[in-house]
């Protein structure tokens, strides 16, 4: 039998490859480990998908509508020559993030299922229901749904797979939210006659109270560059108005006035936040260090850093006048746990401190 092409040795092939419009070279190229050795992680997403820059140089696996590549450098006004340098530090991927979400949710619904039989739905405060439930944790469904489309966005446009996997896990975390809050308020319609639904997208829509926080949610969902988007996210948006009205406010609050399931859901979300949180800090690292790669090219850091510090100053402000907005629900609790304006100081002492860890000024409006 007359051996073809395909029995020609490796280093051969390689070097003999045709190139025409739906071919190009490819090898299979080693992940660079972090470690000593590759991890799992850097294993199941490193190198997952095409790069018109490494992998797509016949420019024909993934095209957009326009007949531009997969990967636009233009897509945010922060650079760096090897974005695939990027790791995850909690090393997520499909597996373990699903056997770990897994887990959150059984927890939750053990707990739902619990209340149901011990009747401590019968023990909830019928005006924290009423009053706060009801209309303004309801509201924040509608803020982890737009939350969800923006970072979804962002997936799109990432750089790296390993990027683009922890924007997705994040991107999910905020539905996972979401829909949990739309399952305790259909428990909470069941078991507590007073309890009122429906009441989240109108207090979403006109409650002065939501209004800074959905403005600033709009102007992310029209905001175009993604790293932007997922930095201000997790540094600023997560940092102060997450942390203040579902932190500082719900969780705490909730078991004084009998409620132990709200508590449940918002830790398993700050667990979320957080994870989500270090993934950007080490984007931001990683693009404020003076370094260059393994392949040549050292990162723009000194512009970088001008980029990120307008973001710091143009965001904070706005998210600091939700923070203030959102005071106002803190009246709405029948039993007043903490003073608000202790609550707010309680958000801009560590945000000043993540700046500072990370080379970046205080605006303003945290100092002051």
């Amino acid at each position: 039998m007359t051996s073809g092409p395909s029995d020609a040795p490796r280093a051969d092939r390689r070097r003999g490859a045709p190139l025409g419009p739906f071919h190009s070279v490819r090898e299979i190229t080693t992940v660079k480990p972090k470690g000593r050795w590759l991890s799992e992680y850097e294993v199941a997403i490193g190198r997952a998908q095409s790069d018109l820059r490494q992998f797509d140089t016949g420019g024909w696996c993934v095209l957009r509508r326009d007949g531009s590549g997969i990967y636009d450098d233009a897509s945010t006004a922060v650079a760096h020559p090897d974005w695939t340098e990027f790791r995850d530090p909690i090393s997520m991927w499909q597996r373990n993030y699903v056997a770990l979400q897994a887990e959150e949710e059984g927890a939750i619904s053990r707990q739902m299922r619990t209340a149901e039989l011990n009747g401590s739905f019968g023990d909830m405060c019928s005006h924290w229901c009423r009053d706060v439930l009801g209309p303004y944790y309801e509201a924040w469904a509608c803020a982890e749904s737009a939350l969800f489309i923006a970072l979804s966005r962002c997936v799109r446009e990432a750089l790296s797979d390993t990027l683009s996997m922890a924007l997705v896990f994040a991107g999910v975390d905020r539905a996972r939210h979401q829909q949990d809050i739309a399952n305790i308020s259909l428990h909470l319609v069941a078991e507590i006659p007073t309890y009122l639904d429906g009441l989240g997208l109108p207090t979403w829509n006109d409650d002065p109270a939501m209004a800074p926080t959905r403005q600033f949610i709009e102007a992310l969902l029209d905001t175009r560059d993604w790293v932007e988007v997922a930095v201000v996210v997790a540094l600023i948006f997560d940092a102060t108005v997450s942390d203040f009205f579902l932190s500082r406010f719900l969780r705490r609050f909730a078991p004084l006035h009998g409620d132990t399931i709200t508590p449940t859901i918002l830790t398993s979300a700050e667990r979320d936040r957080a994870r989500f949180h270090g993934s950007m800090s080490e984007l931001v690292r990683m693009l404020l260090e003076p370094s260059e790669v393994a392949g040549g090219g050292s990162v723009p850091h000194r512009a970088n850093r001008v980029v990120i510090q307008g973001w710091v100053d143009k965001w904070t402000p706005c998210a600091m006048e939700a923070v203030h907005a959102l005071s106002c629900v803190v009246k709405a609790a029948p039993v007043q746990h903490d003073d608000a304006q202790r609550m707010r100081a309680s958000v801009t002492g560590p945000l000043t401190g993540v700046l500072e860890s990370l080379g970046l000024r205080s605006p303003a409006c945290l100092v002051n």
